[in-house]
């Protein structure tokens, strides 16, 4: 399964990897790819992306699903 995450994390390097982090922790996620020049993150596996959401917005990150 393959979806998109609208996140902010063009406002420095570690914004990226404080993403990557969180995201990778979580039990199905595969792959992790984050846009630099969009507001974008796409996930490869087997999760729901709100789970994605919820612990990104734990964490002090707006997400939404990419439409």
């Amino acid at each position: 399964q393959k979806f998109e995450l609208k996140v902010s994390v063009n406002c420095c390097g570690g914004c990226k990897k404080k993403v990557k982090k969180i995201l990778q922790g979580v039990e199905g996620v595969l792959k992790t790819k984050i846009d630099p020049l969009q507001p974008k993150v796409t996930i490869l596996g087997q999760v729901d992306p709100q789970i994605l959401i919820k612990k990104l917005l734990k964490a002090g990150k707006q997400a939404e699903v990419w439409s």
